[in-house]
């Protein structure tokens, strides 16, 4: 019981001189504390300065930014068929007429490739059933 009663007094005591203590004194240990910490940022050397940057994810997040929020503003100003016409309107007639041919065949190839799968498919399925 004793015991109890002197501690208390004592932890009272203790808290009311820490109390004291820090409205006297704390703002300027906070106030040191700060200016030590100052002099330590201002006597580094820029190569001391380690930067936690993924330069990587940051080039990333702006692009996806830029090309979400802006492409269509990007787009109308290049005018693309402008510049398409413009090329094709520039080229020489036999040049185009071979562009147009070289194409032509390529895609032509390509729809008789087809038929020929889709024909084989089906004579196949005629001979099962």
């Amino acid at each position: 019981m004793g015991g109890k009663k002197i501690t208390e007094s004592l932890s009272e005591n203790v808290e009311v001189k820490i109390n004291e203590y820090i409205e006297e004194n704390g703002q300027e240990l906070i106030y040191r504390m700060i200016d030590r910490e100052i002099n330590k940022c201002t006597e580094l050397k820029i190569g001391d300065i380690k930067l936690d940057i993924d330069f990587s994810k940051l080039i990333i997040k702006i692009y996806e930014r830029i090309i979400t929020n802006q492409l269509s503003d990007i787009l109308s100003i290049i005018n693309i068929e402008k510049i398409i016409e413009d090329k094709i309107n520039a080229m020489d007639m036999k040049e185009l007429e071979r562009l147009i041919l070289n194409v032509m065949k390529k895609e032509l190839n390509a729809v008789i490739s087809l038929g020929a799968i889709i024909g084989f498919i089906l004579g196949m399925l005629n001979i099962i059933s």
